[in-house]
């Protein structure tokens, strides 16, 4: 406090580069009847792909934070 005022602290650290998660999504699928739809076949296929995974990275204790949020360039 200073003069009866508080005062404006930093609560995490700051990465101008961080961006939201990307994700593509690939969903098939078929469904086949066979005599009169007595016997059913279902084929179901998913596929997703997420890029720039949110990523918490420990930070050296001299910076007064545990942790610095940023983009990982995770992805298969």
């Amino acid at each position: 406090m200073y003069d009866g005022r508080s005062g404006l602290a930093a609560s995490f650290l700051s990465d101008p580069f961080v961006g939201w998660e990307t994700s593509r999504k690939l969903d098939l699928a078929a469904e086949l009847g066979f005599f009169k739809d007595r016997i059913l076949l279902n084929v179901n296929w998913y596929r997703t792909h997420t890029t720039d995974l949110l990523l918490s990275t420990p930070v050296p204790a001299q910076t007064g934070f545990t942790y610095l949020v940023t983009n990982t360039p995770a992805g298969w």
